[in-house]
């Protein structure tokens, strides 16, 4: 009888472990910011550019080659890097500063491209 209560505990324990702060804060941060780059890379990211760069056929068609290959090359280094950085955090433990330090990455990306969609590009084509 001893043994069912032990086993029992032991699931629910480990249950309980999906429940805790710092599984579930990470659980919602991976999950909005996956949402959130699959939009900007899916949908925004080709209007942006045909929108700043297409006035005419030729340069809708130019922004949708730019898009194809832009996407080629961040797949590989994602394939590449992801790996490596994921071991390099793992054996610093800084993983707040990594973050830290790549979500600013992503901000500033964000505003350039905001400050750039201001600029228009087709008169110099």
């Amino acid at each position: 009888m001893r043994t069912g209560k032990k086993t029992a505990q032991k699931k629910g324990a480990g249950f309980g472990l999906f429940l805790t702060a710092p599984v579930l804060a990470w659980a919602l941060y991976d999950f909005a910011n996956t949402i959130f780059s699959s939009n900007m890379i899916t949908i925004f990211f080709p209007f942006y550019l045909q929108e700043t760069i297409g006035d005419s056929a030729r340069m809708d068609q130019i922004a949708s080659t730019f898009i194809s290959y832009a996407n080629a090359l961040a797949s590989f280094f994602l394939v590449i890097f992801t790996p490596l950085y994921g071991v390099l955090i793992d054996r610093t433990g800084k993983k707040k500063r990594y973050i830290t330090v790549f979500t600013f990455i992503c901000i500033a990306c964000r505003l350039l491209m905001g400050i750039f969609a201001g600029i228009d590009f087709s008169s110099e084509w």
